[in-house]
């Protein structure tokens, strides 16, 4: 995923959280950040249940 504005030194942490939504059945979610750099990062998602939709939301912050 490339960032919307580049660092101009480095990235520090990113995070990300998954809203899960009301169906219980949805199984096992889990969502993970990678190869974070100043212009992009990796973000995996993996989720075992139904097909329901999960909104994932994510934030870099950088220097």
């Amino acid at each position: 995923m490339s960032l919307p504005i580049s660092f101009l030194n480095s990235a520090y942490i990113g995070l990300v959280t998954i809203c899960r939504g009301n169906s219980l059945s949805q199984g096992v979610l889990s969502s993970y950040i990678s190869n974070l750099t100043t212009t992009n990062f990796y973000l995996y998602f993996d989720k075992t249940g139904d097909n329901t939709t999960n909104k994932i939301y994510w934030f870099v912050i950088g220097k």
